[in-house]
């Protein structure tokens, strides 16, 4: 039987990215717009951070970072 090159994984499969983020419960996984508007949520992100995807998807990534990190990154 002649070995067969790895499969290489397509990303823009939206099916396999679905199943990826939804199993990598030990990382926090968001997508967002430029404006930082968040547009998706892993459960990863929801077991690091607390915020339910219901809660947080339409919210700006700001808050993510204390009122002090906020307010040090403006200038």
């Amino acid at each position: 039987m002649t070995p067969q090159p790895p499969r290489r994984i397509d990303i823009r499969d939206n099916r396999l990215a679905a199943a990826i983020i939804e199993q990598a419960v030990e990382y926090a996984i968001l997508t967002m717009e430029f404006d930082g508007t968040i547009t998706s949520w892993s459960p990863g992100a929801e077991r690091m951070t607390g915020y339910a995807e219901a809660e947080i998807v339409g919210s700006n990534f700001s808050l993510l970072f204390t009122p002090s990190d906020r307010s040090a990154g403006e200038d």
